[in-house]
């Protein structure tokens, strides 16, 4: 399962044709969604942290945290 940071939930109909239904997608850093029934629905966070297969959802925090982080370049 993986952990797809999106810009706009469009981008699920396109992700899908690359992974399949096997991806989480994250908007805005804390809406998490899935396709199910070849339908977007939304999640929470601790069956995001289930899926994903991390111990608690502060893990999942640090994930998206670090996917949001961007540094600036000197």
């Amino acid at each position: 399962m993986r952990l797809v940071r999106l810009d706009n939930l469009n981008e699920m109909w396109e992700l899908k044709r690359l992974y399949g239904i096997n991806f989480v997608g994250v908007l805005n850093g804390y809406q998490f969604y899935k396709i199910h029934n070849n339908n977007i629905i939304s999640i929470e966070e601790e069956r995001t942290a289930e899926l994903l297969k991390l111990n608690s959802v502060s893990k999942l925090k640090l994930v998206v945290a670090a996917m949001y982080f961007e540094t600036s370049k000197d």
